[in-house]
């Protein structure tokens, strides 16, 4: 592949192949970030993009060990945040009126005891219902 146009070598054995790839790249707006070779003369490694305005810098480090393969090193600016969480409710247990508590379950047990349930959606109902 040569990059610097992109498009397949004149000398590709899988033209057909490679010509899709860059289609999809021009059809997705993506740009190959890598330009510098990372083994001998040749640029193995992709990096794709479609916002290329976060990639600061892309460069090559010396491979490790005996290894011909250079390493790709990119900083890209990325936005740090959380994302904003609904607020949540918590019970006050310590607040709780419990003799009315004791009342109204007494009173749901009595009511769901003594009717016939057949329908789930029945009991569903219910139970929403009795809710606090």
């Amino acid at each position: 592949m040569n990059w610097s146009n992109e498009s397949p070598s004149n000398t590709c054995r899988f033209k057909e192949l490679y010509d899709n790839f860059t289609e999809n790249m021009i059809n997705h707006n993506l740009e190959q970030m890598v330009k510098i070779p990372t083994q001998n003369n040749n640029i193995l490694d992709l990096f794709l993009t479609n916002i290329q305005n976060q990639v600061h810098e892309t460069r090559t480090l010396p491979g490790l060990g005996i290894s011909d393969h250079d390493i790709v090193f990119h900083e890209i600016k990325v936005k740090r945040g959380r994302i904003k969480q609904n607020p949540r409710q918590f019970k006050s247990y310590k607040k709780t009126n419990w003799s009315n508590f004791k009342k109204d379950l007494a009173i749901f047990t009595y009511t769901f005891t003594t009717h016939k349930h057949k329908d789930p959606n029945h009991i569903l109902f219910f139970l929403k219902l009795f809710k606090a």
